[in-house]
């Protein structure tokens, strides 16, 4: 029933007593925005950067807690960045350092055998480190001659 009378006062042009009337011309449109209030405002709302302004000591302390947690994490994480960086440099110069380099070269029972060839072809020459040797292709290449029966490479660090 109330709607019968609701839908009667609006054809009659009378607005219902629980509404507001809209303005004219803005019949079914949304109500209007508010404008957006001033930063300044904001600012105060929220306790601000003001520094005369005084703030409950309790937030204070957990905010540089939070801060002090967000630097000492930082900090951690940049030293094992760094620390990782300077593990793997370490390995990568040992690897190719004159102390894990081809000092010595010994063949044994090869007397027809090209042997000089071989290791010159793969690059076994004193002073080239043991890392960048690939024993399992200089056997290969040692046994492709004919006149080697067996060939075994071995790297001794």
């Amino acid at each position: 029933m109330a709607a019968t009378k609701r839908g009667r006062q609006r054809r009659a042009g009378k607005e219902p007593p629980d509404r507001k009337a809209s303005p004219p011309g803005r019949a079914g449109a949304p109500p209007a925005r508010r404008p957006a209030p001033d930063p300044a405002e904001l600012l105060r709302r929220r306790g601000g950067n003001n520094p005369n302004e005084a703030i409950d000591p309790d937030i204070a302390r957990r905010r540089s807690q939070v801060a002090e947690q967000k630097a000492r994490s930082l900090l951690l994480r940049s030293l094992m960045i760094l620390a990782a960086l300077g593990a793997a440099g370490l390995i990568a110069w040992l690897l190719n350092s004159p102390y894990l380099s081809i000092e010595e070269v010994r063949v044994k029972g090869a007397s027809n055998a090209a042997v000089e060839e071989v290791l010159v072809r793969h690059q076994v020459v004193e002073g080239r480190p043991l890392a960048a040797i690939r024993a399992g292709s200089v056997e290969e290449g040692l046994a492709a001659d004919p006149w080697v029966v067996s060939a075994s490479v071995r790297l001794v660090f």
